[in-house]
């Protein structure tokens, strides 16, 4: 299952998710965040659920000076999804 569906299922009942609860609220949720400086760049904490998330924010090294943002979730890298529509 893709995590957009597992996140926002669209179906009532199936998921403990928004159309679970008669999409009181919406799709919104408050999110405290706590960020803090780093060597190479800047780490911004939060939490889903019962994970521990932060997202890491480091120059590319480009000419630019490209940001390249990396999300963990509970301490593994989460990598960009190479999916392929048919």
């Amino acid at each position: 299952m893709l995590w957009s569906s597992e996140v926002y299922y669209p179906v009532p009942g199936v998921l403990a998710v928004p159309s679970s609860n008669n999409y009181q609220g919406g799709f919104g949720t408050a999110l405290m965040t706590k960020g803090k400086f780093v060597d190479d760049g800047t780490e911004t904490y939060f939490k889903v659920c019962d994970h521990a998330c932060y997202i890491k924010a480091v120059s590319s090294g480009e000419r630019h000076d490209w940001i390249v943002h990396t999300l963990f979730v509970d301490g593994n890298k989460i990598y960009e999804s190479r999916e392929e529509s048919a």
